[in-house]
């Protein structure tokens, strides 16, 4: 008999049982180890498939690379088993330093009291420390969780627990390997494996990559018709057929376009964007992405030859060949972005040290500021209506077709560009010309930012002046879909009461740039990161943030 107590606090029962205690590690043997574990957990996944499970289940899902669709892995087998509701398969991240027991416990507790099979994701993350293998002892061995309130979790032999593992680890300069994961997160380590806990490593099949485990999954790119109109997009921008005509008759349309072979998918990802791809993860975040950008825009009425705007005669501006160009390049920052920790090589030393020094002057800028203060042709975005008009787009719910006809867009772009004047290339021409002729009025951040710097060398503070603030923040409600009526002055009066409830706040190009990467990803439904002084302005702009949540329904 083994008596194994997780109480730290002194207790007579503790006591008592101390003089019996074993100093020296109890080592099982390799069958003795194999015959515990094949009571503790049911041995198969076939087993569990087929129901004939008399223990709960575990696997463990891994990776040598990262962005290869381990969730997505998990979602598919989980709709294999055919739960009896959703309300049968819960999620639990496990994504902080020190394990939040009431929360995983609280998490486990959410399920309903039933003898149906019920399955729990645990997404490790590259952020959780060591204590996860302590409750995952807890868990799979003892059975029991208790919250600090005294709730309680009871394993039971209907339970699943599909375990997703990080393929780095987050508390190191260096570069971490799948070894380092596992060392870490010793439960799932060597000892264990072959000992009835089935392992299953993904891999992404844009990548050569050997498998190191004999069991594995080849993750291959599946396409939907809503992916395919992407790149019958692409193929017709390729191809010139978008140029502008001013003859109805030549209006791209794409259920007469030929079908596109993954040959040709190859080269057009490469020609426009080739970070896309890098992975399997960040192809499809770019196909998310701009499925939900190409909708709007292949409804958008200003692209229509029908309603080209003529600058000369018979000379019309190629608005639909400029917009899309530009969404496509903004496409492959915005969607396709990954966050790597800091590498620590000989190759990197400049870069680490230039990016210590921003940091120390407070000058470290947005990934998107940096590409796009020298943005040459300026990014458009068009302009999204407000959440009572807005339809939600969902690459999963309805067709194509359905999409299309519900899309609903502003109608209008918006474009952003430090200096227009100083842009050379020939879509910024274009853009010049329709400035001209449509008598627009482009706000010029450059400027801003010379007047901001002379102040501050003058004064040496910076006082925002209320009417560029409020030009910024008509803007940033204008491309996120932020206002709550059409009207013009009312539009106006929500400007002025934003401004006047958060006066401590200056709105800045970089910030702008921040929220509406923010927002598109979130619309979209790909992952975001926030950190450091952008939590300020997401809770400044939290509506428009809730409002893309609502759009994505998560």
């Amino acid at each position: 008999m083994a008596i194994v107590t997780t109480n730290d606090r002194p207790s007579l029962i503790a006591q008592a049982l101390s003089a019996y205690r074993r100093n020296e590690p109890m080592n099982l043997q390799a069958d003795e180890s194999k015959t515990f574990y094949s009571t503790m957990l049911c041995p198969s996944w076939k087993e569990l498939h087929e129901k004939r499970n008399t223990a709960p289940f575990m696997i463990v899902f891994f990776s040598q690379r990262s962005c290869v669709g381990k969730s997505y892995v998990i979602s598919q087998k989980v709709k294999s088993l055919n739960l009896k509701s959703s309300d049968h398969f819960v999620h639990v991240p496990i994504n902080t330093p020190v394990v939040d027991i009431d929360f995983i416990v609280d998490r486990f507790l959410s399920v309903p009291l039933s003898n149906d099979l019920i399955v729990f994701h645990i997404n490790i993350s590259s952020q959780a420390g060591k204590d996860v293998n302590t409750l995952m002892f807890q868990l799979l061995v003892l059975r029991y969780i208790t919250t600090s309130k005294g709730r309680s979790f009871r394993v039971r032999k209907n339970h699943a627990f599909l375990v997703e593992l990080p393929t780095q680890l987050c508390n190191t300069h260096k570069t971490t390997q799948l070894k380092e994961v596992f060392d870490w997160f010793y439960f799932f380590g060597e000892q264990i494996r072959g000992l009835n806990v089935p392992f299953l490593e993904i891999v992404d099949e844009m990548r050569v990559v050997r498998p190191r485990d004999e069991h594995f999954i080849n993750n291959r790119l599946e396409l939907t018709k809503k992916e395919f109109f992407v790149w019958q997009y692409l193929d017709a921008l390729d191809k010139g057929l978008l140029k502008t005509t001013g003859n109805a008759k030549d209006n791209w349309n794409y259920a007469k376009h030929q079908d596109i072979t993954k040959p040709r998918m190859d080269e057009l990802i490469q020609t426009y964007s080739p970070r896309a791809g890098e992975s399997l993860v960040q192809l499809k975040s770019f196909l998310q992405f701009m499925y939900k950008q190409m909708i709007q825009l292949y409804t958008f009425l200003y692209i229509k030859n029908e309603n080209a705007t003529e600058i000369q005669k018979r000379k019309f501006i190629p608005l639909h060949e400029i917009i899309l160009s530009s969404l496509v390049l903004s496409a492959g920052h915005i969607a396709c972005n990954l966050y790597h920790s800091q590498r620590n090589d000989e190759d990197n030393k400049e870069e680490k040290e230039e990016k210590r020094i921003e940091e120390a002057k407070d000058t470290e800028e947005f990934f998107l500021v940096n590409l796009w203060r020298h943005a040459d042709p300026p990014m458009v975005l068009l302009n999204q209506v407000s959440i009572s008009k807005s339809a939600h787009v969902n690459m999963k719910q309805n067709s194509l077709e359905e999409d299309l006809t519900q899309s609903q867009t502003d109608q209008s772009l918006s474009l952003l560009s430090m200096n227009l004047d100083k842009n050379r290339h020939p879509h910024a021409e274009e853009w010049k010309l329709i400035r001209e002729k449509l008598k627009w009025n482009i706000y010029n951040f450059e400027d801003d930012l010379k007047n901001k710097k002379a102040l501050i060398e003058k004064h040496g503070t910076y006082m925002e002046n209320e009417q560029d603030q409020l030009k910024k923040l008509h803007l940033l409600l204008q491309i996120c879909g932020g206002f709550n009526s059409p009207k013009e002055d009312a539009r106006k009066e929500q400007v002025n009461k934003i401004i006047n409830d958060n006066r401590d706040y200056a709105l800045t190009f970089d910030n702008i740039l921040k929220i509406v990467a923010i927002f598109f990803r979130v619309k979209s439904g790909i992952p975001v990161l926030i950190m450091g002084e952008t939590v300020s302005f997401f809770f400044f702009f939290q509506y428009i943030i809730i409002y893309a949540l609502l759009l994505q329904h998560v």
